[in-house]
């Protein structure tokens, strides 16, 4: 931390100096302590800004965004274009310096004084942020679109890449219309219905869209998180009705234990893993597909009949304690 602070102090002694000296042989013969007062006063206001160096070891979009922060700090200086170009080289360290003084060598004296900044943007760039890589970023920008990306984050990709084609966007309307072109479909239909003549509104308005969608999204899962609650609950009331079945059915007799090969409760012969139906015991098919014989169900159900009658017809039927014998008690209450 301390090596960098006195790195920067000394690029800027050694920047005050150049300039100062640059100063000087533009006034030629003017007012020298107007000129030296003013030169100090723009490095005192640089040195107040983050230095933005550049040594070009980073990746090949760092150059673009270094001359992007360096026109950003221009336009808060009253610095002529010299300056700009005399600010801009001290800025450049390591690598990117080496490069910059050898190529300042195959210029003459009177070509490195009329260097303008739109010069040394384009050398920088040409070096490096090559013209195929740009291609690269506007063919990205052409085809970019929102997909699954959250509005902020397309917006904000959006923005980055347009730069590389400016001519696609150096309007309101076809910056607009741009920005429609890669919405997702749900909402570019709903844009796409008006005209708009600024980005800004479009923007606006494909914010609400997007939140009032995110809205509807809340409200259906809502629903559907509802409607298996319910679902959820018939179910367990269903399993409370089962369970009180079997607490019902077992308090009036012994409880049966689970049967260890199947873990269930039951009683005879436990036919887990015998391959049968649970129901009949015979092969071929399972429990639930269990299909009762008719004529075996009218047996059965004419058996139960006759079991109920005979039933009712011992209830009421009673001795008599004076004869002994057995009367119907509805007949001798009538």
């Amino acid at each position: 931390m301390l090596g960098q602070q006195q790195n920067q102090a000394t690029i800027i002694r050694d920047l005050l100096r150049a300039v100062q000296d640059l100063s000087w042989q533009q006034a030629q013969g003017g007012p020298h302590g107007t000129n030296a007062n003013n030169t100090s006063s723009i490095v005192e206001q640089f040195r107040r800004y983050k230095l933005p160096t550049f040594d070009g070891k980073a990746d090949l979009l760092a150059a673009e965004e270094w001359i992007r922060r360096m026109e950003r700090i221009f336009k808060h200086l009253s610095c002529n274009n010299a300056q700009k170009v005399l600010f801009a080289e001290f800025m450049l360290v390591d690598a990117a310096g080496h490069w910059w003084e050898s190529a300042s060598r195959t210029r003459t004296e009177a070509q490195q004084h009329a260097l303008t900044w739109t010069q040394f943007n384009e050398e920088v760039m040409g070096k490096y942020f090559p013209q195929a890589l740009r291609d690269r970023k506007e063919t990205e920008f052409l085809q970019l679109k929102q997909g699954k990306m959250k509005l902020e984050d397309y917006e904000r990709k959006f923005e980055q890449l347009s730069r590389y084609a400016p001519h696609l966007v150096d309007t309101e309307v076809k910056k607009a219309r741009r920005f429609e072109l890669g919405l997702r479909p749900e909402i570019g239909g709903i844009i796409a219905s008006h005209q708009f003549t600024t980005y800004s509104h479009v923007l606006q308005t494909t914010q609400a869209i997007s939140n009032r969608l995110k809205m509807d999204q809340i409200t259906q899962q809502g629903a559907e998180l509802s409607g298996k609650r319910k679902w959820n609950g018939s179910n367990e009331g269903k399993g409370e009705e089962r369970n009180k079945k079997v607490n019902f059915e077992s308090s009036f007799g012994q409880v049966i234990p689970p049967y260890p090969k199947c873990n269930k409760m039951h009683s005879g012969e436990c036919l887990f893993g015998k391959h049968v139906c649970y129901r009949c015991g015979k092969t071929g098919h399972i429990s639930k597909n269990f299909k009762e014989d008719p004529l075996k169900k009218n047996d059965e159900q004419e058996k139960k009949v006759k079991a109920r009658v005979f039933a009712l017809a011992q209830e009421r039927t009673t001795e008599d304690p004076n004869t002994g014998n057995f009367k119907d008690e509805i007949i001798l209450r009538g």
